[in-house]
């Protein structure tokens, strides 16, 4: 269980470089990282507002909007995923 941990770690950090670095590849970095991290906020809270239809609820703290405002809507639907698998 420690290597799934640190591997799933390592995979994060690998993928928020990825998203920093097209981010300043690209003509408009801070716009596109913005951007990043406002579509991952909204889609939190889209996540949450369906709730009463969906029965999903993520709840609302500076991990899960952390994850979400770094990794997107990637990171939405993998929070969703590890809720759903291990009912965390």
């Amino acid at each position: 269980m420690t290597f799934l941990k640190y591997s799933a770690l390592i995979l994060c950090v690998l993928y928020a470089i990825a998203v920093l670095v097209i981010g300043i590849i690209g003509r408009k970095p801070i716009r596109c990282i913005l951007l990043n991290v406002a579509i991952g906020i909204v889609s939190l809270v889209a996540v949450n507002l369906t709730a009463r239809f969906t029965g999903v609820q993520i709840p609302v703290n500076e991990w899960t909007v952390g994850g979400s405002a770094t990794f997107g809507i990637s990171g939405v639907c993998g929070i969703l995923l590890l809720k759903l698998i291990f009912g965390v």
